[in-house]
This record gives C-alpha cells, sequence and structure tokens, in this order.
C-alpha cells in the first residue's frame, strides 16, 4: 500500500498558491491520498487554490476550525487522517514549504526513494535534519531546537528532533497516540515524538535543508545573516522550543535513561 501524506496549510500571505499544486501533482504516483488541513485565512485568501485542491480525487481537504489553536488543529487533522486512513497505512506528516523544496530541490530522487523504501517495516520512522541540511539553517535555528534534542537525550538517552520536520508512522500508531496529545502549540509535536520513542527509528537526510530561501524568493546567504542578527527571529524560536521544553520536563518521570548513543539500535536506518 502506497503512504500517504498528511500536512496543514496555513498560507495567509499566498507564498505557496502558485506552486502547490504543480508540486502535489509530483507527489501524485509517491501517494495514495494527500490529506490537508486548510486554515480559514488560506481559503478565504487562495479559494482558486482550495478549489484545486477539493476537485482532486486523491486530495481530502478538510477545513479547519478558526477558533482552534494551532495545537488543537494540528490533533484535529491528524485525528481525521488517522481515522480514514486503512490502520497499517504509513502516514507521512510534514509540512507543505518543506514538502515542496525536497520535490524541487537537488535532492529530489532521495527523497523520492526515502518515500518508496518507506523505512523499516512498521516502526515509525523521523527524518531528521543531517550535518549538511543543518549548516543550510540559521545558527539560532540549531541551537534553539538543540535545547529540546539535548533534554530529550538527557531524558532518554538519544537524540531526536523533538522539533521534527517530517515523521512517518502508521495510521494505528497515530491513533494510538492521540490520547496523549494535548498541547496547544508546536509542543504537539514533542508529544507526539514521546509518545513513539521506544519504537521510532532516525534517518538524517540532506533533503530537509533549509526552505525558507527557496519559499520566499532571497537569498540564502543574506537571508541567513538577516535571520541570525534579528532579536525577533530569537523570540520566534523559542515561541516553541520553551513549550516543548515544558512537555519534556513533564514527562520526566516516564524517562529512564537509554543505551548510549552509539550503540542504539533506532539510530539511523
Amino acid at each position: 500500500m502506497k503512504p500517504a501524506f498528511v500536512f496543514p496549510l496555513h498560507d495567509p500571505d499566498g507564498l505557496l498558491r502558485d506552486r502547490l499544486p504543480d508540486g502535489l501533482l509530483d507527489l501524485e504516483l509517491l501517494t495514495d491520498r494527500v490529506f490537508v488541513g486548510v486554515t480559514k485565512e488560506t481559503a478565504s485568501g487562495a479559494p482558486d487554490l482550495v478549489a484545486w485542491l477539493e476537485g482532486q480525487r486523491w486530495i481530502e481537504v478538510l477545513h479547519v476550525p478558526d477558533q482552534l489553536p494551532i495545537g488543537a488543529q494540528f490533533r484535529y487533522l491528524y485525528t481525521h487522517a488517522a481515522a480514514t486512513a486503512s490502520p497499517r497505512q504509513r502516514l507521512h506528516l510534514c509540512f507543505p514549504d518543506r514538502l515542496l523544496f525536497a520535490l524541487t530541490s537537488p535532492e529530489r530522487s532521495v527523497f523520492q526513494k526515502d518515500i518508496q523504501d518507506g523505512g523499516d517495516g512498521d516502526a515509525p520512522l523521523v527524518y531528521q535534519r543531517s550535518e549538511k541540511a543543518w549548516e543550510t539553517h540559521p545558527r539560532t535555528y540549531r541551537e534553539a531546537e538543540g535545547l529540546v534534542t539535548t533534554l530529550g537525550r538527557l531524558l532518554i538517552g538519544r537524540e531526536l528532533d523533538f522539533a521534527w520536520c517530517h515523521l512517518a508512522l502508521s495510521a494505528q500508531d497515530l491513533s494510538n497516540c492521540l490520547p496523549r496529545l494535548h498541547g496547544d502549540d508546536l509542543s504537539v509535536l514533542a508529544e507526539l515524538l514521546w509518545c513513539i520513542k521506544d519504537r521510532v527509528r532516525t534517518k538524517p537526510v540532506d533533503w530537509l535543508a533549509w526552505e525558507d530561501p527557496f519559499v520566499l524568493g532571497r537569498d540564502a546567504h543574506d537571508l541567513r545573516i538577516e535571520r541570525d542578527g534579528s532579536p525577533a527571529e530569537v523570540r520566534k524560536r523559542l515561541s516553541y522550543v520553551l513549550p516543548m521544553l515544558d512537555v519534556l520536563a513533564s514527562f520526566s518521570n516516564e524517562a529512564a535513561p537509554g543505551v548510549a548513543r552509539g550503540s542504539d539500535p533506532h539510530e539511523s536506518v
């Protein structure tokens, strides 16, 4: 069975509006279906895009209630996808900007092969940013999100990217974890990965390089310098990093230190 893709679509500025259809058509051969959670701002700002999405038989558009905070929006989308897909179907939880970048970057063929390979059996798989991918990001991103990774390592003895960008797991695994997801912000991502921490495998990939220069049409070097010198950017990163730290700290009583990273059988498929 081919996998399904699941992602939220909040694009009030229309940055992805003209590129998303071509990208999704490129994805069609790799997937059984796509679940898209569309926010009210996106639906009102890009009605032609939403109409196109709704006209594709293999794409299911879910209109997310506008009163929900972002974490509840994720739960709403994930609940629908888990209930609709076959229990053993692999769901790729991701983000549209990074997905489009992977489909158009020099790593496109590697991305496609990774999706087709599907990982190791039924085990959940988190695709983590490789060293090469991290080098493309502003320093602020890695240092801020590294705080969450470090706390996770202290608690469970292995490095997981709790601020993940792409996670693949079965619909059944997602369904089993949903009752444990409570965050009203992006800490819901950390909650989900914590739920499968004992089974999830990792794979570092170059196709998770920094996507913002592609999305914004900016020079990567200039944009990186701009972001690294911005106090507002630090505050933006902390807006999701601090709630994730709180979530992991609240789970500390459940944690048991794991094996040393070099001998962890879950590391790097």
